[in-house]
């Protein structure tokens, strides 16, 4: 079976794809590849410079990282040994996070060949580190343009003579951002004979007059979903602003979602209040916050992606710099760099209110079942990356976008939407999810109890839980705190003490339960004959217990009233009869003989009539 996988990716040009890169495809244990892979890869081992429009999840990073590692290797076995090491390739990715999943998914294909092929990074360490790791002139170079054009700068890195792949990963959010000015120094320093790809999601005017800049005859690749791709499903619910949370709570409580689930709003306070609401409903979740660093951001990405939990927020609205004057770096590396020209880029981008992070961008979640945009995306493209979380290699996925009633801007957003997302079945999508509010009315006054409990105390509360978490776990900070035990019990005050949650929330009663859903919750776990049995018994000890049912009339109360009288005095009998109950206190016996004394007046009475 390992031979047909290889086989599958060695007729890629015509037999041309080395082995070493086959048996990595294969150890992954892709079988097919996606249509953006079928159709990149043979074009791209041809040496023709391409723009690829594709949509999230189709395999754009494999598309690209088989040709680029290819080229590497023929370079190195076509060169004398005793040649001097060069970087070969360079691939831009507009976040950090991008940065370190595209070296990570590189070095699963360099598995058979790591001795060979060297890979570096240029994401979240700090300057002083990647300095050390460039000195040794690794063959792949995988960097954001911010961090790229800093090495530039401080001389640290050389592109001029010896690049001859060039790459541009998620290449309309990187202009979006504003790296223009970053773009055109990387290229300027680029040889003059160079492949480059361009790859994206969506495409944007300002990538069409990049492309005529940076690509040479190149081919254009416009791809729709293929049949490895996955299966999409795209939804809308109109909704009142006020009834968002009451349908949040209904999604998860009859189960409408489940699985790994990405929500997405449009701030970080949203994020926290999302995320307070969900604790009240016992539902476990995490915020993907751009005011952490970003290693904690990773951290919080592979415990997804481990299963660690099943609920993430997330925002791509998020204002976080790729400044290279961070609290991350070491200040005394980064002397090197020209202070006026680094000013100049921070405030131009402070200045554009850039983001630097965003989940929506190129982030591979795995095994994400369900995506819901709680708050509306702001632009099309930003909707095209945020569904794009879920339906990747080949699995299916749901998009459910809430969308707010009343709301112009919305609407005609959705209709923009509409026009750019292909159509199923002759259906636009995504297409209207039939709802109706007053089926989930009764659970409306639970919502509304834990709803007044997150308030805007309380969020920023969350907010600073999470900062003081991290100052407690920075490495940076670790021999501080033991130095000054003080300052860390000052952190570990009641504002890291979890908020009160609602336990009861956990479960919903059966009479919340709308008809149509009535024992669907159960279905799919445990033995079905046992719960029946467990239910009839709880049914029957509710039926028995007169404070939860009004069903015992009248004749029953006093039926059960007479059992109970008649069984009094023949309780006091079998007293009497035992020995533990007899008395030997005087009363009982002067009470004994004062009694027969009766009785014989009585009979001599009797006697005399």
């Amino acid at each position: 079976m390992s031979l047909d996988k290889e086989k599958l990716f060695r007729e890629f040009g015509e037999g041309l794809l080395d082995s070493r890169i086959s048996k990595a495809i294969a150890k992954l244990g892709y079988i097919h590849p996606t249509l953006v892979q079928s159709k990149f890869i043979p074009i791209a081992l041809k040496g023709k410079d391409i723009l690829t429009r594709a949509r999230t999840g189709s395999g754009k990073t494999f598309a690209y990282a088989v040709p680029t590692v290819q080229k590497v290797l023929l370079s190195k076995q076509n060169e004398d040994e005793s040649a001097k090491r060069s970087i070969r390739a360079v691939i831009l990715v507009p976040s950090k996070e991008l940065c370190h999943q595209t070296f990570l998914a590189i070095q699963q294909l360099l598995y058979y060949c790591s001795d060979i092929v060297s890979i570096c990074e240029l994401g979240g360490q700090a300057m002083g580190v990647q300095k050390v790791q460039l000195r040794e002139c690794p063959d792949i170079v995988v960097s954001t343009p911010g961090r790229l054009v800093a090495h530039i700068h401080a001389k640290s890195i050389s592109l001029k003579e010896t690049v001859e792949t060039f790459v541009i990963d998620e290449a309309d959010m990187i202009l979006s951002f504003g790296y223009k000015n970053d773009l055109d120094r990387i290229i300027s320093d680029l040889p003059n004979i160079c492949q480059t790809f361009l790859m994206s999601a969506t495409l944007s005017p300002e990538l069409d007059d990049f492309r005529h800049v940076v690509l040479h005859k190149p081919a254009i690749l416009k791809l729709e979903g293929g049949d490895t791709d996955g299966n999409l499903a795209q939804f809308f619910v109109e909704i009142d602003e006020k009834d968002k949370d009451l349908l949040l709570y209904a999604l998860l409580k009859l189960k409408l979602v489940s699985g790994r689930i990405l929500f997405f709003v449009n701030s970080v306070a949203r994020c926290y209040r999302l995320k307070l609401l969900l604790e009240q409903f016992v539902v476990r979740s995490a915020v993907l916050n751009a005011e952490l660093p970003v290693r904690s951001r990773q951290s919080i990405i592979e415990q997804f992606n481990k299963g660690i939990f099943d609920h993430l927020i997330a925002t791509d609205n998020s204002l976080a710099y790729d400044d290279e004057d961070s609290d991350e770096e070491d200040e005394d590396e980064d002397t090197e760099v020209d202070a006026a020209e680094r000013k100049r880029r921070s405030k131009e981008t402070r200045d554009a209110k850039k983001e630097e992070f965003g989940v929506a961008r190129g982030i591979d979640f795995r095994g994400v079942n369900t995506v819901v945009n709680i708050d509306f995306p702001a632009d099309e493209r930003s909707y095209t990356h945020r569904i794009g979380r879920t339906a990747r290699g080949g699995a299916a996925g749901t998009a459910l976008t809430l969308l707010t009633r009343g709301s112009a801007t919305e609407a005609a957003l959705l209709e923009e939407i509409q026009s750019t997302q292909a159509e199923v079945d002759g259906v636009k999508q995504p297409q209207r999810l039939p709802l109706d509010v007053a089926e989930i009315e009764g659970m409306r006054y639970r919502v509304n109890d834990v709803s007044r409990a997150v308030t805007r105390v309380a969020i920023k509360e969350a907010r600073l839980q999470e900062l003081k978490q991290e100052l407690l776990n920075s490495e940076k900070l670790q021999e501080h705190f033991q130095n000054n035990p003080h300052d860390a019990a000052v952190l570990h005050d009641q504002h890291l003490r979890p908020a009160s949650i609602k336990h009861h929330m956990a479960t919903l009663p059966d009479y919340l339960i709308p008809a149509a859903l009535q024992g669907q919750n159960d279905r799919g776990s445990g033995s079905g004959r046992a719960k029946r049995r467990g239910g009839e018994r709880k049914r029957k000890k509710r039926d028995e217990d007169p404070l939860q049912t009004f069903s015992y009339s009248v004749e029953k109360l006093s039926n059960a009233q007479s059992k109970a009288a008649r069984a009094r005095p023949r309780a006091k009998v079998i007293a009497r009869q035992s020995e533990a109950g007899v008395s030997t206190a005087g009363r009982r016996k002067w009470k004994e003989r004062h009694d027969k004394q009766i009785k014989k007046k009585r009979r001599r009475r009797q006697r005399r009539k």
